[in-house]
């Protein structure tokens, strides 16, 4: 009794670990559909568990796609509709995920969200 508790204790653990592994903070450039500009940088979460894909925004917005069709990157957000992740667009730096009235842009750097010290700007407090 007491070995299929610890085996039970270890299974448990050891799935809280591979949960974690799955989800990364990131950070996300929203552009508006058919504009090449973002209106939006933020920081986000992004989550993948048996091919279902969650992106978490700081503004609110969720994303929730699952896998559609047989065609790797083919996705359906949580009204049905479909999203395309574009594979190479970002090379090794992130995702781009082609949603019916946006583009999510999910970089694995979040450097660009931390404005830069006061140490790195030798004419702080302005800017040049």
């Amino acid at each position: 009794m007491q070995r299929i508790a610890i085996a039970a204790a270890f299974a448990v653990a050891l799935s809280a670990v591979n949960a974690a592994a799955d989800t990364a903070e990131a950070r996300c450039d929203i552009y508006p559909k058919g504009e090449d500009r973002a209106s939006a940088m933020i920081a986000c979460t992004f989550s993948q568990r048996q091919g279902h894909v969650t992106i978490t925004r700081a503004d609110g917005v969720t994303h929730d796609l699952s896998p559609a069709g047989d065609k790797p990157g083919d996705y359906r957000d949580q009204q049905g509709r479909p999203v395309l992740r574009e594979d190479g667009g970002l090379g090794d730096q992130g995702m781009i995920f082609r949603l019916p009235d946006e583009s999510v842009y999910v970089y694995w750097s979040t450097a660009a969200l931390k404005p830069p010290s006061d140490k790195d700007n030798p004419t702080a407090p302005f800017t040049t």
